[in-house]
């Protein structure tokens, strides 16, 4: 995050991952992949010449039910929903930014007071949404405190 905007690093890191989970499919993966039989994964259906194409026998059933349970298709949802849940929150902040304590506006001073108790959750709920990505290359978390 060296000196780019906490939230612009964070969308960014989510596209990232979305692209990845797409580029997975568009190779010729498939959106969902299933654990056979304990320890193998299959990704993608076998081709005429190898008709085992697509699938990784790991032996490990613990790694081929994680795999199975972060296919592209339940990433894709993920970073849909996480980007949509920052929309969300760009819109409460930017209210509550709005605001700014002011009622003299016309506004209802119990309505400003709600948009900037709404802004406050909504930095909250961003910087959870942030810490699943606390791994990620450029990773701040200070950051995150004024975000």
């Amino acid at each position: 995050m060296t000196g780019q905007d906490p939230v612009a690093w964070l969308r960014h890191a989510i596209r990232q991952r979305l692209y990845l989970a797409q580029h997975a499919i568009e190779l010729g993966n498939a959106a969902e992949w299933t654990e056979l039989s304990s320890g193998v994964l299959v990704t993608g259906p076998g081709t005429e010449n190898d008709s085992w194409h697509g699938t990784w026998p790991m032996g490990d059933s613990s790694l081929t039910r994680l795999m199975e349970a972060n296919d592209p298709r339940d990433t894709i949802a993920r970073c849909e929903a996480e980007l949509a849940i920052l929309d969300l929150c760009e819109e409460a902040v930017s209210r509550g930014e709005q605001s700014d304590g002011r009622w003299h506006d016309g506004r209802d001073p119990d309505e400003v007071e709600r948009d900037e108790a709404l802004a406050s959750l909504a930095e909250e709920m961003r910087a959870l949404v942030a810490s699943g990505y606390k791994h990620w290359p450029g990773w701040r978390e200070e950051g995150w405190e004024t975000a």
